[in-house]
């Protein structure tokens, strides 16, 4: 038995009870730096420790190892397909997942389970359910424990989870502490096209294509078909700049989607393709578009709402919002802009209005994002010029102008 394995799983039970070190220790009967030092490897632990502690846990564990023959090799195999970007294959490894199950929960690799279900789970659904979040703490405290390649699967879940719930400088920082446990420059890569993923929904996205180029240059050189694909596709659909015309061939994008079997950047492209046709004042191009996305993920459910204030459909926009998305968690700058809207349709006060406008825009600010922050300057806009109050105006567009300076 490996004691650093067993001492992971024991955190990791301790952090899931919410319990402390001193908590946990003083009904084993031991210091707490005896129970620190078996977290961390440092000791073993005897069979009667073992067994209050499972007492405490609510658990079974064992000190025999199991039977995991295939098990590192198999996590291996999952690490290979989500560097090359085979979701397809990826998607896959659920149902192996639950073969191995009897032999490694209870085991000193019961962390390991847990953390690859966990992995496996945020990658092939949507990262803000409510069942998802409530995991995410549990796991971030577990990082430190955890190199190789589900050290690094954790981390990339990790982004992944903060970035569709749009906080994105927390997405940054998960990117940048994987960057620190890999060397090899596909590995690098991979990093690169997530960043680039954030660069483009905020205001840098010039720096964005330059890093999306480098880790296409790289994964030609990988001969990294898949991911090869999803950097060309991305640079496609952000590199033009449409502001009274778009040029971008989103057929032949979403064909390309479909070929890699790229389900999600699938709906990026059609997403995207709303939008703009929405900023250039195609309404009924913009609702065919965003209409066809699942209304259950917060970011489609608000911009369909969104849809509806521009096309002033408050009929339809009052239905929308008594159906917002469930089990989902929605982010808190899509909470802003959906009061703002409640408040709308409520016919409410100016000062109400104004009220969740600007704390739309604080939050849009604060995670540096270009659309949300043009869509709240807009509509605050259209407040300020409504009241007469320029002054007002005028501040609103120097603080945006101050924050994307400085970012």
């Amino acid at each position: 038995m490996n004691p650093s394995t067993l001492g992971t799983s024991l955190h990791f039970l301790r952090i899931l009870k919410a319990k402390s070190l001193r908590d946990v220790a003083e009904i084993l009967g031991r210091s707490h730096t005896f129970l620190a030092r078996v977290e961390n490897g440092e000791l073993s632990i005897s069979q009667d420790d073992l067994t209050r502690l499972n007492q405490v846990y609510g658990t079974s564990l064992r000190l025999a190892v199991s039977h995991n023959d295939g098990w590192h090799e198999w996590i291996e195999a999952v690490y290979q397909d989500f560097l090359n970007g085979d979701l397809n294959a990826f998607y896959g490894h659920q149902a192996t997942l639950q073969s191995y199950a009897q032999r490694v929960l209870n085991g000193p690799l019961h962390f390991q389970y847990h953390a690859m279900h966990w992995v496996l789970c945020v990658m092939t659904r949507s990262a803000n359910t409510v069942r998802v979040l409530k995991m995410e703490p549990v796991f971030s405290k577990l990082t430190e424990k955890t190199r190789g390649p589900l050290g690094f699967l954790l981390r990339m879940t990790l982004f992944r989870v903060a970035y569709r719930t749009w906080q994105l400088k927390s997405a940054n920082a998960w990117l940048d502490d994987a960057v620190k446990i890999v060397a090899h420059p596909h590995l690098k890569a991979v990093i690169q096209l997530q960043k680039a993923e954030i660069g483009f929904h905020r205001y840098n996205r010039q720096g964005a294509l330059k890093v999306n180029k480098e880790a296409h240059q790289t994964f030609g050189f990988f001969n990294n078909v898949l991911r090869r694909a999803e950097a060309e596709i991305r640079s496609e659909l952000y590199k033009k700049r449409q502001l009274k015309s778009d040029e971008v061939d989103y057929a032949s994008l979403k064909d390309k989607a479909k070929t890699f079997l790229l389900p999600n950047l699938y709906d990026e492209i059609v997403v995207t393709e709303g939008l703009r046709a929405q900023h250039l004042g195609f309404l009924d191009r913009a609702t065919h578009l965003l209409g066809r996305l699942p209304a259950a993920h917060p970011q489609y459910y608000f911009y369909q709402a969104m849809n509806y204030h521009v096309r002033a459909d408050y009929h339809a926009l009052t239905d929308h919002l008594k159906t917002p998305p469930k089990d989902y968690v929605i982010p808190v700058v899509f909470q802003h802009g959906l009061e703002f809207l409640k408040a709308v349709v409520e016919a409410s006060q100016p000062d109400v209005i104004e009220r969740h406008l600007l704390a739309y825009l604080d939050a849009a600010l604060d995670q540096q994002l270009y659309g949300e922050t043009r869509w709240a300057q807009l509509e605050l806009s259209k407040l300020y010029e409504q009241t007469r109050r320029y002054k007002a105006a005028t501040q609103m567009v120097e603080k945006i102008t101050n924050t994307i300076m400085q970012a």
